[in-house]
Formats: structure tokens, sequence, C-alpha cells
């Protein structure tokens, strides 16, 4: 039960902190892509591999259900960057598609990567 509850507190703050990043991408970007979305899931990206660098190595489990399953989980959307990707398809941006999954997916690829590595180098 206690597991339960660390991974729904930190999906809670997670997924309010996603909700205020798309609300103010809103106001401060253009339209032309689904930046809220873009800007969560490249930082949980980042977010993710410096958490999982540093709390997998030190294999705290508390931390990992909170911060890693809970927050990061609530905090980042599959769901969301697929929908938005065929609102563009539908819309026949393509451009804005191809631009979109491409820095999605592999720019979240990569700053996954540079912060597992960045917590591993302050680790050592």
């Amino acid at each position: 039960m206690k597991n339960i509850l660390l991974v729904g507190l930190g999906g809670f703050a997670g997924s309010i902190c996603r909700y205020l990043v798309t609300i103010y991408s809103l106001r401060v970007l253009a339209p032309s892509l689904p930046y809220g979305t873009l800007i969560v899931n490249l930082v949980g990206s980042a977010l993710i591999g410096l958490l999982a660098g540093a709390l997998l190595k030190m294999n705290n489990q508390f931390y990992q259900l909170l911060l890693i399953t809970g927050f990061c989980g609530g905090f980042t959307t599959f769901s969301s960057f697929s929908i938005e990707g065929l609102r563009l398809l539908k819309e026949a941006q393509y451009y804005q598609y191809v631009t979109y999954v491409a820095v999605s997916v592999f720019g979240g690829l990569a700053l996954c990567l540079l912060g597992v590595w960045i917590a591993q180098k302050l680790l050592a």
C-alpha cells in the first residue's frame, strides 16, 4: 500500500506540473507545435535519465517509486504526444508533424542518455 501511495503522490505532483507547463507554453509560445507536451517530454526525459542514473545505482526504492515511476510518469505524456501528432497530420501540417516527432523521440532519447551520463559522472 505504501508503494502505491508513493507512486500516486509523485504522479499527482507530476501531472500538476505538466498542466502548468502546458498552460504557460500556450500563453508564451506560438501554437504551431504542441510545445507544452514537447517541453514536458524533453525535460522529463532528461530528468528520468538523471534520476535513473543516480537512484538506480543507489537502489533506493522509495525515491524510485516517488520520483521515477510517480513524478516522471505523471509529468511526461506519450498519449498527448500521440494525439497531438495525429492532429498535425489531420491538419496536413506534415513539416510540423515530422519536426515534432523527430524532436520528441530523438531529443528525448538523447536527453535521457545525457541525464544518465551526467548522474554517473557526478556520482563517480
